[in-house]
Protein backbone atom coordinates (compact mmCIF):
# COMPACT_ATOMS: atom_id res chain seq x y z
CA UNK A 1 0.00 0.00 0.00
CA UNK A 2 1.81 3.42 -0.62
CA UNK A 3 2.34 5.21 2.13
CA UNK A 4 0.16 7.99 1.28
CA UNK A 5 -2.75 5.56 1.41
CA UNK A 6 -1.29 4.03 4.76
CA UNK A 7 -4.34 4.37 7.58
CA UNK A 8 -1.41 5.03 9.77
CA UNK A 9 -0.06 8.18 8.70
CA UNK A 10 -2.07 9.47 5.61
CA UNK A 11 -3.73 12.62 6.04
CA UNK A 12 -7.37 11.57 6.97
CA UNK A 13 -8.96 13.95 4.56
CA UNK A 14 -6.64 12.52 1.58
CA UNK A 15 -7.50 9.18 2.58
CA UNK A 16 -11.23 9.50 2.12
CA UNK A 17 -11.11 11.13 -1.01
CA UNK A 18 -9.07 7.84 -1.92
CA UNK A 19 -10.97 5.09 -0.49
CA UNK A 20 -14.38 5.81 0.26
CA UNK A 21 -15.55 6.33 -3.84
CA UNK A 22 -13.35 2.80 -4.80
CA UNK A 23 -14.84 1.04 -1.60
CA UNK A 24 -18.61 2.60 -2.97
CA UNK A 25 -17.67 1.64 -6.90
CA UNK A 26 -16.98 -1.85 -5.45
CA UNK A 27 -20.04 -2.46 -3.47
CA UNK A 28 -22.32 -1.69 -6.02
CA UNK A 29 -20.58 -4.01 -8.16
CA UNK A 30 -21.34 -6.71 -5.59
CA UNK A 31 -24.51 -5.77 -5.05
CA UNK A 32 -25.45 -5.53 -9.29
CA UNK A 33 -23.72 -9.24 -9.63
CA UNK A 34 -25.41 -10.98 -6.63
CA UNK A 35 -28.99 -9.41 -7.12
CA UNK A 36 -28.69 -10.44 -10.86
CA UNK A 37 -31.08 -13.44 -10.77
CA UNK A 38 -29.26 -14.86 -13.83
CA UNK A 39 -25.70 -14.70 -12.30
CA UNK A 40 -24.65 -18.45 -12.42
CA UNK A 41 -24.12 -20.62 -9.20
CA UNK A 42 -20.33 -20.82 -9.55
CA UNK A 43 -19.20 -17.26 -9.94
CA UNK A 44 -22.37 -16.61 -7.77
CA UNK A 45 -20.33 -18.24 -4.76
CA UNK A 46 -16.63 -16.85 -6.41
CA UNK A 47 -18.33 -13.14 -5.53
CA UNK A 48 -19.53 -13.61 -2.37
CA UNK A 49 -16.33 -15.30 -1.35
CA UNK A 50 -15.06 -12.06 -3.30
CA UNK A 51 -17.12 -10.03 -1.00
CA UNK A 52 -15.95 -11.52 2.40
CA UNK A 53 -12.18 -10.60 1.52
CA UNK A 54 -13.60 -7.36 0.58
CA UNK A 55 -15.04 -6.59 3.89
CA UNK A 56 -12.24 -8.03 5.96
CA UNK A 57 -10.00 -5.50 3.98
CA UNK A 58 -12.47 -2.93 4.46
CA UNK A 59 -12.46 -4.07 8.85
CA UNK A 60 -8.73 -4.19 8.92
CA UNK A 61 -8.29 -0.55 8.08
CA UNK A 62 -11.41 0.81 9.55
CA UNK A 63 -9.94 -0.85 12.93
CA UNK A 64 -6.37 1.24 12.07
CA UNK A 65 -7.76 4.60 11.80
CA UNK A 66 -10.20 3.95 15.39
CA UNK A 67 -6.92 3.43 16.71
CA UNK A 68 -5.35 6.18 15.17
CA UNK A 69 -8.15 8.43 15.96
CA UNK A 70 -6.82 8.60 19.65
CA UNK A 71 -4.34 11.14 18.75
CA UNK A 72 -6.04 13.13 16.17
CA UNK A 73 -8.37 16.29 16.80
CA UNK A 74 -9.77 18.92 14.92
CA UNK A 75 -10.64 17.81 11.24
CA UNK A 76 -8.60 15.08 11.34
CA UNK A 77 -10.48 12.75 14.42
CA UNK A 78 -13.77 13.90 12.50
CA UNK A 79 -12.78 12.60 9.02
CA UNK A 80 -10.87 9.59 10.63
CA UNK A 81 -13.88 8.74 11.87
CA UNK A 82 -16.28 9.29 9.59
CA UNK A 83 -14.12 7.25 7.05
CA UNK A 84 -13.74 4.37 9.94
CA UNK A 85 -17.79 4.73 10.31
CA UNK A 86 -18.43 4.17 6.46
CA UNK A 87 -15.75 1.52 5.69
CA UNK A 88 -17.25 -0.81 8.96
CA UNK A 89 -20.89 0.48 7.50
CA UNK A 90 -19.72 -1.61 4.11
CA UNK A 91 -17.67 -4.44 5.98
CA UNK A 92 -20.75 -4.99 7.44
CA UNK A 93 -22.93 -5.21 4.47
CA UNK A 94 -20.56 -7.00 2.37
CA UNK A 95 -20.82 -9.54 5.05
CA UNK A 96 -24.24 -9.56 4.45
CA UNK A 97 -24.60 -9.91 0.73
CA UNK A 98 -21.88 -13.20 0.66
CA UNK A 99 -24.69 -14.58 3.27
CA UNK A 100 -28.00 -13.87 2.39
CA UNK A 101 -30.11 -15.69 -0.34
CA UNK A 102 -31.23 -13.98 -4.09
CA UNK A 103 -35.00 -13.35 -2.30
CA UNK A 104 -33.61 -12.16 0.69
CA UNK A 105 -31.17 -9.64 -1.13
CA UNK A 106 -34.05 -8.03 -3.16
CA UNK A 107 -36.55 -7.58 -0.54
CA UNK A 108 -33.21 -5.99 2.26
CA UNK A 109 -33.91 -2.25 1.60
CA UNK A 110 -30.47 -1.42 4.21
CA UNK A 111 -28.59 -3.36 1.72
CA UNK A 112 -29.30 -1.52 -1.71
CA UNK A 113 -26.21 0.67 -2.74
CA UNK A 114 -28.37 3.89 -2.24
CA UNK A 115 -28.35 3.20 1.46
CA UNK A 116 -24.62 2.64 1.69
CA UNK A 117 -24.25 6.00 0.30
CA UNK A 118 -23.37 4.78 -2.87
CA UNK A 119 -26.05 6.50 -5.02
CA UNK A 120 -28.93 5.17 -7.12
CA UNK A 121 -27.04 5.52 -10.66
CA UNK A 122 -26.54 2.01 -10.79
CA UNK A 123 -28.45 -1.20 -12.45
CA UNK A 124 -31.36 -2.67 -10.17
CA UNK A 125 -31.09 -6.33 -11.02
CA UNK A 126 -34.00 -6.78 -8.12
CA UNK A 127 -36.51 -5.07 -9.67
CA UNK A 128 -37.12 -8.36 -11.92
CA UNK A 129 -36.60 -10.55 -9.20
CA UNK A 130 -39.29 -9.16 -7.06
CA UNK A 131 -42.11 -9.63 -10.16
CA UNK A 132 -40.60 -13.18 -10.86
CA UNK A 133 -39.19 -12.65 -13.43
CA UNK A 134 -35.63 -12.44 -15.11
CA UNK A 135 -33.41 -9.24 -15.31
CA UNK A 136 -33.77 -9.09 -19.13
CA UNK A 137 -35.11 -6.23 -20.14
CA UNK A 138 -38.59 -5.84 -21.84
CA UNK A 139 -38.78 -4.55 -25.31
CA UNK A 140 -40.99 -1.48 -25.00
CA UNK A 141 -41.73 -0.96 -28.46
CA UNK A 142 -40.48 2.81 -28.35
CA UNK A 143 -36.79 2.31 -29.85
CA UNK A 144 -36.98 6.03 -31.14
CA UNK A 145 -38.32 7.82 -27.89
CA UNK A 146 -34.83 6.31 -26.64
CA UNK A 147 -32.74 7.58 -29.75
CA UNK A 148 -33.79 11.02 -28.67
CA UNK A 149 -31.96 10.98 -25.99
CA UNK A 150 -28.94 9.97 -26.61
CA UNK A 151 -26.80 11.75 -23.74
CA UNK A 152 -29.02 10.40 -21.40
CA UNK A 153 -28.30 6.57 -22.59
CA UNK A 154 -24.29 7.82 -22.54
CA UNK A 155 -24.73 8.79 -18.87
CA UNK A 156 -27.23 5.15 -18.39
CA UNK A 157 -24.00 3.41 -19.79
CA UNK A 158 -21.72 5.66 -17.12
CA UNK A 159 -23.01 4.74 -13.87
CA UNK A 160 -19.81 5.98 -11.97
CA UNK A 161 -19.53 9.09 -13.95
CA UNK A 162 -21.15 11.05 -10.94
CA UNK A 163 -19.40 9.43 -8.26
CA UNK A 164 -17.07 12.00 -6.57
CA UNK A 165 -12.64 12.12 -7.03
CA UNK A 166 -11.45 9.76 -9.79
CA UNK A 167 -8.54 7.95 -8.15
CA UNK A 168 -5.80 6.52 -10.45
CA UNK A 169 -5.29 2.95 -9.99
CA UNK A 170 -1.66 3.55 -9.70
CA UNK A 171 -2.60 5.67 -6.68
CA UNK A 172 -4.32 2.80 -5.72
CA UNK A 173 -2.21 0.67 -5.77
CA UNK A 174 -4.58 -1.80 -7.91
CA UNK A 175 -3.57 -3.74 -10.80
CA UNK A 176 -6.56 -5.45 -13.45
CA UNK A 177 -8.30 -9.01 -12.12
CA UNK A 178 -10.84 -10.72 -13.42
CA UNK A 179 -12.76 -11.00 -10.56
CA UNK A 180 -16.72 -10.39 -11.55
CA UNK A 181 -17.12 -7.64 -8.22
CA UNK A 182 -13.70 -5.95 -8.17
CA UNK A 183 -9.79 -5.29 -8.57
CA UNK A 184 -7.76 -7.46 -6.69
CA UNK A 185 -5.11 -6.16 -5.14
CA UNK A 186 -1.43 -6.94 -6.11
CA UNK A 187 1.07 -9.00 -4.04
CA UNK A 188 2.86 -5.83 -2.62
CA UNK A 189 -0.70 -4.50 -1.17
CA UNK A 190 -1.84 -7.90 0.01
CA UNK A 191 1.32 -8.45 1.75
CA UNK A 192 1.01 -4.93 3.83
CA UNK A 193 -2.52 -5.33 4.47
CA UNK A 194 -1.94 -9.02 5.67
CA UNK A 195 1.01 -7.49 8.19
CA UNK A 196 -1.14 -4.67 9.51
CA UNK A 197 -4.00 -7.37 10.12
CA UNK A 198 -1.28 -9.63 11.77
CA UNK A 199 -0.13 -6.49 14.02
CA UNK A 200 -3.84 -5.73 14.89
CA UNK A 201 -4.48 -9.45 16.17
CA UNK A 202 -1.31 -9.13 18.21
CA UNK A 203 -2.34 -6.44 19.87
CA UNK A 204 1.22 -4.27 18.52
Amino acid sequence: MPDALDPRTADPRELMQALLPAARAKYIKAWEFLADANTPLVPRREARTRASAVADDHAVVAAFLRERARSLQGNDLQNAKHLADELERHAEALHRLATISLIGLAEAKDLRPEALGCGKRYRDATKAVAEGGTNSRPSTGKPAAKAAHPRERARDDKPFSDRGPKVSRDALGTSKHDSPISDDLDPEVRAKLEAMRAALESGE
